[in-house]
């Protein structure tokens, strides 16, 4: 038989597949598939490299997964995919994940439903690692709401963060506390020791309030030597602050 055509077809299609293969290298992009019949996972070898994983010693099994996504981000890709599954929609979301290295990788995740004879059998979806992105966006909002002495959030993103308290305190009916902090006698240090001396102590001062009022507020240097403490609910109190300043 002539099989001149068939070689040709077999040639065009590795060519077709090295070049999607080199696509996906060149843009970090890995794929996956889910097969709801067998509950097996399958990922492209681009996707192991990205994670930094050997492809023969790591089974992509939930409970391997599970363990290198970042905060609540394994819960929320669950969710998703559930979404995609009972929506038959293609939806994405931006998650965190743990790189073999230890550093924290940001990920661009697409998912579809993946249907055959009208019926979802499965889910398909790519994986683009996006930090270097991501770490952009980051550096510019730190310009933009950042106090660049600090590093707490300026006035600009006080303002909007307040905004926001409010709102959320009237939809949900609870309460919230704003106190402002300001520095006795911190003109007298900037004029006898000098701004160098001033910037010191607004430094340390803001790690005190970071150290001893946690992530469950919002801290923000709202110019010289003022500060503001957002919190909602009764995460901090006016004794724990005068607790605080002694």
């Amino acid at each position: 038989s002539d099989i001149t055509e068939l070689r040709a077809a077999e040639t065009q299609l590795e060519e077709r597949t090295r070049a999607l293969q080199e696509a996906h290298r060149l843009g970090k992009i890995g794929t996956w598939s889910y097969r709801l019949d067998s509950d097996r996972t399958v990922w492209s070898l681009e996707l192991y490299h990205l994670l930094g994983l050997d492809p023969d010693t790591f089974k992509p099994l939930y409970e391997n997964i599970e363990p290198l996504f970042w905060g609540d981000d394994a819960d929320r890709f669950r969710k998703l995919q559930k979404r995609v599954i009972r929506t038959r929609r293609t939806e994405a979301i931006d998650l965190r994940i743990r790189h073999s290295d230890g550093a924290t990788r940001d990920l661009a995740v697409t998912c579809k439903a993946d249907i055959a004879h009208d019926k979802v059998i499965g889910i398909v979806g790519t994986l683009q690692d996006v930090t270097e992105r991501k770490e952009a966006e980051r550096q510019l909002e730190q310009l933009a709401y950042g106090d660049p002495l600090t590093g707490l959030a300026n006035r600009a993103l006080f303002k909007r963060q307040l905004a926001s308290l409010i709102e959320s305190c009237a939809l949900r009916g609870q309460s919230g506390a704003l106190l402002l902090i300001d520095l006795d006698r911190f003109k007298e240090v900037n004029d006898s020791l000098g701004h160098a001396a001033g910037d010191e102590v607004l430094i340390r001062v803001a790690a005190v309030l970071r150290r001893d009022l946690g992530e469950q507020v919002f801290i923000a240097r709202l110019g010289g030597d003022e500060f503001a403490v957002l919190s909602e609910g009764p995460a901090v109190t006016p004794t724990e602050m005068i607790g605080l300043a002694e």
